[in-house]
């Protein structure tokens, strides 16, 4: 019995003591457990705490974001404004130049009609004078409407050909005629060629700008030497030179170079009068064709002026070998034998656009109207059609969709050139976007026109009859 007793003694010990031990066990258990608990309490802790930090800088940012936006908004409709004012006042201006452009353009064009008519040698004097008054008017008008292009670099320039020493003479008389000095020389280098492909107008704007401004700060006894130089040629680029080389000291030297040269300040400037105004004109029209303004003066008082503008050189004329190995010129017009019809209602412009093409041997028909003009393409085939926009009855939009939307594909996608005195900048797209296939803008010269032909009818392809047209039939 006692060892009975002594056992289960011993064995109730073991037992508790196994208990103990699985107790000491789940302690540091529980232990392990509350010290990590007590960890992850802690990094909620801070990350509340990060994230409240983040909050409060989100909610800074929300609170700017909302100022830039509201701030945007307001500029946005600023700027809205602003655009529809700029509209309002480019469709005044359109409205008022395109009343005056008409006129103009028959001045331009019933000049250039007297000049091809071989006048004598004083009437040819004065053409040349009414010429170049109507250009200058021209580039006026043209200068009004474009100053917006000038200040953002987007003024158009034309590329037609003209002849280097009528303009140089133009401007040589120019010169000499303002008299501002009794000692005028003209030096023309002989390697220029005699035509040179750019714009002519611009030129002679850019001169007549520089030596109506220029002549004011010279003294009576000075010397002037106007001279044109072939400054470089590569390939079919050739850069002219123009040097206004003055011997006697200028009036106000530093000023004049500060604006031909300086870089050029906020425009916001109001204290410009006008011949500032104008040579500021000049230089940019000069840098925008990619020319260069250079003035200097050394120690003898002599200023030099000097003008680099880029050409091109215009392609040479056919020659064909004659008898005994002399040579002659084949003058091959490209209108020869073509069919063109001209849909004008001035009468003044329909004489001289018609005159005009029967010189270089086109044939060409005439219409008063869009409804004369699509009568006049149903009973023949034209190669080409001049459109005028604005006309009595139906107007050039309508009557290129009308002529776009023909079953017959020749006379459906006979090439169009519309002929506005419209200036609003989008004229041109507006054109296209109605059919035609180029535009071009009165009043022009008869190089410009001839150049805007040649090159529509070069780029053009004839289809057949049986072509269909999906654009001709998604325009009306």
């Amino acid at each position: 019995f006692a060892l009975a007793a002594l056992y289960a003694t011993y064995r109730n010990y073991k037992l508790k003591k196994e208990d103990n031990e699985k107790l000491v066990r789940l302690n540091q258990q529980v232990r392990a457990q509350n010290l990590q608990i007590s960890k992850q309490n802690d990094d909620l802790e801070n990350k509340n705490v990060e994230l409240g930090s983040k909050n409060v800088e989100l909610a800074e940012t929300n609170t700017r974001l909302d100022l830039l936006n509201a701030r945007l908004v307001e500029e946005i409709s600023e700027r809205e404004q602003s655009q529809r004012s700029l509209f309002s006042k480019d469709h005044f201006l359109a409205n008022v130049t395109g009343r005056m452009r008409e006129p103009l353009s028959m001045v331009v064009a019933l000049s250039q009609s007297l000049m091809n008519e071989k006048p004598r040698r004083d009437q040819r004097d004065q053409i040349q004078e009414l010429q170049f008054a109507a250009n200058s008017l021209l580039v006026l008008i043209n200068d009004v409407l474009d100053f917006s292009k000038i200040e953002v670099g987007k003024l158009s320039f034309s590329s037609v050909d003209f002849d280097v020493n009528e303009i140089v003479e133009n401007i040589y008389k120019n010169l000499k005629s303002n008299k501002a000095t009794d000692s005028v020389e003209l030096t023309i280098d002989h390697r220029l060629p005699a035509q040179l492909n750019g714009d002519p107008v611009r030129l002679e704007q850019i001169m007549g700008y520089l030596l109506k401004n220029i002549q004011a700060q010279i003294p009576k006894t000075a010397s002037i030497k106007l001279e044109f130089w072939r400054h470089e040629l590569i390939s079919n680029d050739l850069q002219m030179r123009v040097d206004f080389v003055v011997e006697g000291k200028l009036k106000d030297f530093d000023h004049l170079k500060a604006l031909l040269t300086s870089p050029i300040a906020d425009d916001s400037n109001n204290d410009l009068n006008r011949t500032d105004m104008e040579l500021m004109v000049m230089r940019r029209l000069v840098e925008l064709q990619n020319g260069t303004v250079e003035l200097v003066e050394n120690a003898a008082d002599v200023t030099i002026l000097s003008i680099v503008l880029p050409f091109r050189l215009t392609e040479m004329p056919k020659v064909a070998v004659g008898t005994e190995g002399s040579q002659k010129i084949e003058k091959i017009d490209f209108l020869a034998g073509k069919s063109i019809l001209v849909v004008e209602d001035n009468k003044v412009n329909q004489m001289l656009v018609a005159n005009m093409l029967r010189k270089r041997g086109a044939t060409v028909a005439v219409a008063n109207d869009g409804i004369e003009g699509l009568d006049a393409l149903a009973a023949t085939d034209f190669d080409l059609i001049l459109m005028d926009i604005q006309m009595p009855r139906m107007d050039g939009y309508r009557a290129v969709a009308e002529i776009r939307r023909l079953k017959n594909a020749t006379k459906a996608t006979v090439p169009i050139i519309a002929l506005t005195a419209s200036a609003y900048i989008n004229e041109k797209e507006k054109a296209q976007l109605f059919g035609m296939t180029d535009h071009i803008g009165k009043p022009f010269s008869p190089e410009e026109l001839l150049e805007k032909v040649a090159r529509v009818m070069s780029n053009f392809i004839q289809p057949s009859d049986t072509e269909v047209m999906p654009a001709a039939a998604a325009r009306g």
